[in-house]
């Protein structure tokens, strides 16, 4: 067994555990973890980590001073151990802390990951906000939290509390991890922040300018306010402003950032395997698989229903990364989706079904249909089957045509959707139980376009 001891601060030391974890890789062992009393609320966490086997506080380790971490740095040891690592800061970090505690170890390790237990929180999309900090932020977090369209969990020690959003203050480390792997995005600072750092989603850190040292943070996925608004927040918070929207390349590609390089990792090793395993005539089809995919992330889903899609990319996306994947489509595509299946490892469901034609008890998630409604001339009809298979509080994701004329641009399609018509969409859809998801509409720009159009998203979520 080996030990490795690490003072403090709190956030500084769970930077610590990826080193801690490769060292046991490397020794083929656990570890016992000493730290200073400072440190004693990280307990139940570091001991859920399968790789520690003891935390421990040596008594006779006492606190000198809090500049550059916790100092002393260097923590007395009891027992025999093949290998004793103090991981302690000997000098100021220059580099991201994760990296930096490696270095003093001489080891390469990977991201921040942590082992917490499997708890109910909320069945809908929320954003973490941790208000430790500078005081003079705390109008700008009750703020966010009183206008913000998703459900808002406030984290951290009891009395930093703001009295609005859910209350979770007061939970150990290990509860708190739970709260922040399953939420949408992080508002805030501390070391809850670091424990978001484990997950891939966006965050979004307040800071006067100057007032943080970013020599040593890691920066995955984070954006430094010196200036708050709130809708600046909320974009930076969702990767985009709004979800309903007529696509801009490459940003959007951009705003999608891993899910889209998810949609090329596929695309690469389905065509080193056979080219025709898929339909992917447009490079926009990115960023519709990777909307779809962004959303089902964002909302935990576990079965998603396609429709119309049978062939293409979106299946094999989905199915990938373990989401429960059903499809529908009249094309004769069963081989196709057959050999998708067996490609990706993971079989999917297909019915070789007009919707119309198409029942089913089962609800789904999310339900999507992407680049069809501009085919069928009866589409309010298609989307109110649509709507059908919605559970309670999912998604319905509608991909489609624009063009502010509305006119037919390409063969084969019977229309494209301008402003006026995809209002009259959103109006059924409300009719329906429905409301317009991550924030309001935007079909105001036209660029770029491919066969005379560019192309455009809706997405709604049932709201009982």
């Amino acid at each position: 067994m080996i030990a490795c001891t690490f003072p403090g601060k709190i956030g500084d030391a769970i930077y610590s555990l990826p080193t801690i974890k490769r060292l046991c890789e490397l020794y083929s062992c656990g570890a016992d973890f000493y730290t200073s009393e400072y440190c004693k609320g990280l307990k139940n966490l570091f001991e859920y980590q399968s790789y520690i086997n003891n935390f421990i506080i040596p008594e006779e380790y006492k606190i000198q001073h809090m500049s550059m971490g916790v100092q002393p740095w260097y923590i007395p040891t009891k027992g025999e151990y093949h290998k004793v690592f103090h991981l302690g800061f000997k000098t100021v970090p220059n580099l991201p802390l994760p990296e930096f505690i490696a270095n003093q170890a001489d080891v390469k390790i990977g991201k921040l990951t942590l082992e917490y237990p499997d708890f109910e929180t909320l069945d809908e999309p929320y954003i973490i906000v941790c208000p430790r900090g500078d005081y003079d932020f705390t109008p700008h977090y009750i703020d966010f939290i009183n206008k913000s369209q998703f459900k808002c969990v406030v984290v951290g020690a009891k009395h930093q509390g703001l009295y609005c959003g859910i209350d979770k203050t007061g939970l150990d480390f290990l509860e708190s991890t739970t709260w922040i792997s399953k939420a949408i995005g992080f508002l805030g600072i501390s070391s809850m922040f670091v424990i978001a750092d484990a997950f891939n989603y966006p965050k979004v850190v307040f800071s006067r300018k100057g007032g943080l040292d970013l020599r040593h943070l890691t920066h995955n996925n984070t954006s430094y306010l010196n200036k708050y608004d709130y809708k600046e927040t909320l974009r930076r918070l969702l990767l985009m402003e709004t979800y309903s929207k007529t696509m801009e390349v490459p940003k959007d590609y951009e705003n999608f950032g891993g899910y889209a390089k998810h949609i090329e990792g596929i695309l690469d090793h389905f065509r080193t395997i056979k080219f025709n395993l898929f339909r992917f005539e447009h490079e926009h089809r990115k960023w519709e698989y990777a909307l779809v995919y962004r959303l089902a992330d964002m909302v935990k889903a576990k079965k998603v229903l396609d429709v119309g899609g049978g062939g293409s990319l979106l299946g094999p996306t989905l199915s990938w990364v373990g989401i429960e994947v059903t499809q529908v489509d009249p094309g004769e595509v069963g081989e196709w989706i057959k050999a998708q299946s067996k490609t990706v490892g993971k079989p999917m469901k297909f019915y070789q079904k007009d919707l119309f034609d198409f029942e089913s008890d089962e609800k789904f998630d999310v339900v999507c249909s992407t680049s069809v409604i501009e085919h069928l001339p009866n589409d309010l009809d298609f989307i109110t089957k649509l709507t059908t298979f919605v559970k309670s509080k999912g998604l319905l994701i509608l991909t489609f045509d624009y063009h502010p004329d509305g006119v037919q641009k390409v063969s084969g399609h019977l229309r494209t959707y301008n402003k006026e018509r995809i209002n009259l969409v959103i109006d059924l859809l409300k009719e329906l139980g429905f409301k317009v998801f991550g924030g309001e509409p935007d079909y105001e720009h036209f660029t770029p376009d491919v066969n005379g159009c560019t192309f455009a998203s809706l997405v709604v979520r049932k709201v009982k």
